[in-house]
């Protein structure tokens, strides 16, 4: 929910029955829609504004205008005429409009009439020279323009694909720039759209057109030609652009334009899905160093207000020598140089245990050397075993006792190193793990701030492999990359004879790169098991046979449903990529959720 607070406004026009205007007046809003008006509102909202300055009223509508006319009508020619001898005149000034008139007129008068308070224009367009063109495509081009477009209300309708025949002409920027314009404001109002320009035998003139044809399917152009070129084709996913607006609340304060409203249906049928589908949905294709440069720029935001706040400027981290702890002593490093304080305040500390190999500690060691942290070593098997004799639990068996009695004890550490220096434990769970339960109870499910809360484990991965290719520091990019290479555990059972790693998260839960394709399609974006398996073997192909996939659904359905109370606890983090699994932030799941129906259509699968 958004709101916001409007404090004494100069004047408030209800264009009520009684035509009141109030004065000097507040005025709450909730999601877009008016909740309280009166003097001196005790409300607080997300967004609060002085209105002493302006006049408030109800957005205006012209149900008769004639946008064309913009341009004439300052003709000194035309002043003061009675009407017949004002058409008479004008009628041989109009019989030139053509598609450049039409469309420079309409953006002008549009953009008139929002600056003045409409929000909805009708237009009645009724001269149609010879040779004119499309002057209503025109007009439509000059609408997309402005800041509230003809798709907002077609959205606001129920519209999920919009079909917009174009007249733009080619220019040396133009296919460019109409990509830009439909990614971005199909992405915004969650649509899908098929966009044709005129074919270049169209041309004519001063006009050139290129035949540029788009799919553009929520902020991804899908397939485009060009030149005469043929068709594009592809495929809209309108079943995921429903449930975005559906979470989103997207078209919560627009009204909905009037429309025609006409019956008509498809059979449906399995066709074949030529739109790629990314393996890693997550991880963008190009940019990662501006993608890895925001990731480290909101975390380190995030962790310095919560430092500020409770007045702790003492990162204390546990490092593994896994992937996850060295984007967070790489965050916390970038936070101390943001506010200038020295490294040497983030407290790194290893806790060398039973599964522990000399490849991680080492690689733990390195990392908080070389980024100036104070490093802290402290074993601490012997805490454990004497932890296992206060209880009763044979160090032989190494069930789920054995495992969680070494993730609380580093939790307890932790936490009372950052008591003892002031500092705040910040934890170094990421999001896929969240979302698979992957993590301790009251064990590394607990930290004082999760840094790495709205990160994936493929974006975890991707942001330290491009640290890793891009550091000038010769030693610390070498045992980045050795990281990044490192199987991801949480060596919580013995090691083998020889010092090798035996246990590996992705043995027991499957391919991170599975999770979180499963993450994005299944809980982000509300697809179902069966579309889940379909895009997953498209993904895939070669790599995960039909019979893996479903096992891994399988897991993962179980797992998301049933590790929910684990989330619902969960500690404060940054949503880095606008998403996160905290109740705090949009993901409302009740902890005893039943996960049977997802488990029975896992099962049709087979």
């Amino acid at each position: 929910m958004s709101s916001l607070l409007l404090r004494n406004l100069r004047s408030v026009i209800t264009c009520d029955d009684g035509d009141t205007v109030l004065e000097h007046t507040d005025l709450y809003c909730e999601d877009g829609v008016i909740r309280a008006m009166g003097p001196d509102l005790p409300q607080t909202a997300d967004t609060v504004m002085d209105g002493s300055r302006y006049w408030c009223y109800p957005g205006l509508i012209n149900t008769h205008h004639h946008l064309y006319q913009v341009f004439s009508r300052n003709l000194p020619q035309v002043q003061n005429l009675e009407l017949f001898d004002w058409l008479t005149a004008l009628y041989e000034i109009w019989k030139g409009l053509d598609e450049d008139v039409v469309r420079l007129s309409s953006l002008t008068g549009m953009g008139e009439l929002l600056k003045h308070g409409c929000t909805t224009c009708f237009d009645h367009h009724y001269v149609f020279p010879a040779g004119c063109g499309d002057l209503i495509g025109a007009q439509f081009a000059a609408d997309r323009r402005l800041p509230l477009p003809p798709t907002a209300a077609m959205c606001a309708a129920g519209a999920t694909v919009v079909c917009e025949l174009s007249d733009e002409p080619m220019s040396v920027q133009s296919a460019f720039e109409t990509r830009r314009a439909l990614e971005n404001e199909t992405k915004r109002l969650h649509y899908g759209t098929v966009y044709a320009a005129p074919g270049s035998g169209e041309s004519t003139t001063d006009k050139s057109y290129s035949g540029l044809c788009l799919v553009v399917d929520d902020g991804e152009t899908l397939a485009e030609c060009e030149q005469g070129s043929g068709m594009a084709v592809s495929e809209i996913d309108v079943q995921n652009l429903s449930g975005a607006r559906m979470r989103e609340a997207t078209f919560a304060s627009l009204p909905a334009a009037p429309v025609a409203r006409y019956s008509w249906g498809l059979e449906s049928a399995e066709t074949k899905i030529t739109r790629r589908i990314k393996r890693e949905p997550f991880v963008p294709d190009e940019g990662i160093a501006e993608f890895a440069a925001r990731c480290l720029d909101i975390q380190a935001t995030g962790l310095i207000k919560r430092m500020e706040y409770t007045n702790c400027w003492r990162p204390v981290i546990g490092v593994s020598g896994g992937v996850d702890s060295t984007l967070v002593m790489l965050a916390c490093a970038h936070a101390m140089d943001r506010v200038g304080l020295p490294r040497q305040n983030i407290v790194a500390v290893t806790m060398p245990c039973f599964g522990t190999t000399d490849r991680t500690k080492n690689n733990a060691v390195t990392i908080a050397e070389r980024l100036g942290a104070e490093l802290r070593i402290i074993p601490i098997g012997e805490s454990v075993k004497k932890h296992f004799e206060t209880i009763g639990h044979d160090f032989d068996d190494h069930s789920v006792v054995f495992e969680n009695a070494q993730a609380r004890e580093r939790t307890m550490v932790l936490l009372d190193i950052a008591n003892k220096v002031n500092g705040l434990d910040v934890g170094t769970k990421d999001l896929s793990e969240q979302a698979d339960g992957w993590c301790t109870y009251n064990g590394d499910q607990i930290s004082n701030y999760d840094i790495n809360a709205g990160l994936t484990k493929t974006m975890v991965r991707a942001v330290v492999k491009h640290i890793a290719d891009t550091c000038e520091d010769a030693e610390l990019a070498a045992a980045l990359h050795d990281i990044w290479d490192t199987p991801v555990t949480p060596e919580l059972l013995p090691i083998g004879d020889e010092g090798e790693l035996l246990q590996k998260s992705e043995d027991s839960v499957g391919p991170y790169i599975l999770q979180d394709f499963f993450l994005w399609h299944m809980v982000m974006r509300g697809g179902s098991p069966e579309k889940v398996l379909r895009l997953a073997e498209l993904a895939f192909e070669g790599e995960f046979t039909r019979a893996e996939l479903i096992h891994w659904l399988r897991s993962y359905c179980r797992r998301f449903f049933v590790q929910q109370f684990k989330r619902s606890a969960s500690a404060d983090g940054p949503a880095v990529m606008g998403f996160t699994l905290s109740p705090r932030d949009g993901h409302k799941m009740p902890s005893d959720a039943s996960n049977a129906l997802w488990l029975e259509a896992v099962e049709n699968l087979e």
